[in-house]
């Protein structure tokens, strides 16, 4: 939402709201991916992950190698931490593209059009086996 992330212990019956106040990036969330106790949140402040089911959060941003602050998706595999980022708006050095984490998620490379992907505007990210997609707006890339 953007008004943080909810979170449901019950199965969807009851919410809690996790915020910047629990070390969200930004309130503004984009996506989320869970595995075990580890959930991933893509905001517009960066990647945030927590190990304790959700209750605190770090955040990830340029500084750890990310494309953008813009985070539009996530998915893990593993220690394979992969973010789909966004170059748009006012974010100083982001340029966008897939950011691929191989240390879960502490720091990032990113690949960019330079390495093949149809724009540096990445809205999603899938991985299957070797296989890496990454939805941008200037086609589904495949690689990486």
């Amino acid at each position: 939402t953007d008004g943080g992330l909810g979170i449901s212990t019950d199965g969807g019956t009851t919410f809690t709201t996790r915020t910047t106040t629990n070390g969200l990036g930004s309130n503004f969330v984009r996506g989320v991916y869970a595995v075990g106790a580890t959930v991933y949140a893509a905001t517009g402040g960066g990647l945030s992950i927590s190990t304790d089911g959700g209750a605190t959060f770090t955040t990830r941003t340029t500084t750890n190698g990310l494309g953008s602050r813009f985070v539009y998706g996530v998915y893990a595999d593993g220690a394979t931490v992969y973010a789909a980022t966004d170059p748009r708006g006012v974010d100083p050095g982001g340029r966008g593209g897939l950011s691929i984490s191989t240390d879960g998620g502490t720091t990032f490379t990113t690949y960019t059009t330079i390495n093949g992907l149809g724009s540096n505007n990445v809205q999603g990210v899938y991985a299957d086996g070797g296989t890496v997609y990454a939805a941008t707006i200037g086609g589904l890339g495949i690689g990486f």
